[in-house]
């Protein structure tokens, strides 16, 4: 049964296996083990939950505006964000 990782979690194993991603990132060929790709992904969504409320917010706005379908709100938007 596969367990749910809290954000805790995630961020502790980012720290722990940073030296073998790091040494995985230095090697000309990457292992097809998924060690490596885990490490991104989770890197990466670690860095997008810092800005998820930003995020959230940007996009319910824009979405108002396109629901309106407000062509200039839009390129306002667009020029914001």
């Amino acid at each position: 049964m596969l367990v749910p990782l809290k954000l805790k979690d995630i961020r502790e194993r980012l720290i722990d296996n940073k030296s073998e991603f790091q040494l995985l990132e230095a090697d000309e060929y990457v292992p097809a083990n998924g060690v490596y790709d885990t490490y991104i992904l989770l890197h990466k969504f670690i860095e997008y939950y810092a800005y998820r409320h930003e995020c959230e917010e940007a996009l319910k706005e824009l979405e108002f505006f396109l629901n309106r379908i407000d062509f200039l709100a839009i390129i306002q938007w667009i020029k914001k964000k």
